[in-house]
């Protein structure tokens, strides 16, 4: 079999692996009240080593490694890399998604009266905290204050550590959304760019040389939520299992356990791709298709994971960032900052 089709068959069987998985590859909090889940013994898949995990773990470990060694050799092809400087022109606008991302996410939230999830449900004591989180979304989509609106919003996850512990790690990636913006500002389309005022537009440079970390962060932080959100899956395989019966979701021939692993698996995998930087923006593609057709098939999904859609975007757009796995075995191509794309004095 020629190379070309055998990466064609590989490529084919990835994809086919998705949409096998990806019903179950949702914030299951979101979709089900946990608490009501029935705790079940787990499967043998989930608690010893058998020739079936430990050969699925093997196949990934293989295909992550292959990966990198990918990501290498693109970095050496300079028609790719041509590519990737033009669609580096776009970098500018990722602030302006991410702000509005974030922004409608705090909208929602506030307006269902939790912290930036359902789950994390505000009582009597913290209910100001609904109306502080609507405003802080208005401010983030419209591009007013967004560095101060993102450090507040940062403020708010830290708060939301002390108030509900371990339930704050099922977003992570929030923290690398807050700090890009609180680095990068709102670069486009936003009130920060339309009129003076002195901490929207003014001191740009104090954060330049931060600049370049900035998606490094972000990156970092996602690629931790979704390994969590892949190994909380195996940790709790009984609230997939709960998925699974409450939306009559398709076996495709699988037993609830295998695909309850399977799920786990994806999201591992792409989370461990994510965060060694490894062809970041083909990780991005994947994690699109993951989300959309849990948002087709979740309903209200689509607002649980707007942020993820816009760090798919930030990746498809700027790639790894910083702390990539691949520089270390070749020089970075180095990364236009905002000031070398002649955006330099705006927020």
């Amino acid at each position: 079999m020629k190379r070309k089709q055998i990466k064609i068959l590989g490529l084919l069987t990835v994809l086919l692996t998705l949409l096998i998985t990806s019903e179950a590859s949702a914030h299951v909090k979101w979709v089900i009240d946990v608490n009501e889940v029935q705790n079940t013994p787990k499967d043998m898949l989930f608690t010893q080593f058998t020739m079936l995990n430990v050969t699925l773990g093997l196949v990934t470990l293989i295909i992550i490694g292959g990966l990198v060694a990918l990501s290498v050799y693109l970095k050496r092809n300079e028609n790719v890399q041509a590519k990737i400087t033009k669609i580096m022109s776009l970098r500018p606008y990722v602030s302006t998604v991410l702000s509005i991302a974030l922004g409608i996410s705090l909208i929602a939230s506030g307006l269902g009266h939790a912290l930036f999830a359902p789950e994390l449900a505000l009582d009597h004591h913290f209910g100001w905290l609904a109306p502080v989180q609507t405003i802080l979304g208005v401010f983030l989509i419209v591009g007013l204050f967004t560095r101060i609106s993102a450090a507040l919003t940062l403020l708010l996850y830290v708060l939301g550590i002390f108030m509900y512990q371990g339930g704050m790690i099922d977003y992570i990636e929030l923290i690398g959304v807050c700090i890009y913006l609180i680095i990068t500002g709102r670069k486009a389309f936003g009130l920060d760019n339309m009129i003076a005022m002195y901490f929207a537009s003014a001191n740009a440079d104090m954060f330049s040389k931060f600049d370049k970390y900035a998606m490094g962060i972000l990156r970092v932080t996602t690629g931790i939520t979704l390994i969590w959100l892949g190994v909380d899956k195996w940790w709790h395989p009984h609230w997939v299992y709960a998925v699974i019966d409450s939306y009559n979701l398709p076996l495709w021939g699988f037993s609830k356990e295998m695909y309850a692993f399977g799920a786990g698996l994806v999201e591992t995998a792409a989370g461990i791709g994510v965060l060694a930087g490894t062809i970041t923006r083909i990780i991005a593609v994947v994690l699109a298709l993951l989300f959309s057709v849990t948002a087709m098939v979740f309903q209200g999904e689509i607002i649980g994971h707007i942020v993820l859609f816009g760090v798919v975007f930030a990746m498809l757009i700027e790639g790894a960032g910083t702390w990539e796995i691949a520089n270390l075995f070749k020089e970075k191509v180095s990364m236009p900052t905002h000031q070398q794309l002649g955006l330099a004095g705006k927020s």
